[in-house]
């Protein structure tokens, strides 16, 4: 949470750049996964694989951050399957 907070004032922008430089490579990753999926016919062809991601880990950002308090269980899963239902052909 905090170093959402550390980012989020814009102050430190080379502590934000390598941040984001970090987790590229894990957003490569999931960008090439959805493209298999796509492939195979697992997910319609217009989904954008950076919306899914960002759909999937804001609230596990923002909950904590706002709400001080982890994501139950169920919270999660209803973010999974809004996503599977917007995705899936």
């Amino acid at each position: 949470v905090s170093q959402n907070a550390l980012m989020a004032t814009g102050t430190h922008p080379d502590y934000t750049a390598a941040v984001l430089e970090h987790y590229a490579s894990i957003f490569d990753d999931w960008r090439a996964m959805l493209a298999r999926a796509r492939e195979r016919g697992e997910v319609a062809a217009g989904v954008d694989a950076d919306t899914v991601l960002l759909t999937l880990v804001s609230p596990l950002v923002v909950v904590p951050l706002l709400f001080r308090r982890r994501l139950s269980p169920d919270e999660i899963g209803a973010v999974v399957d809004l996503v599977l239902r917007g995705s899936v052909r």
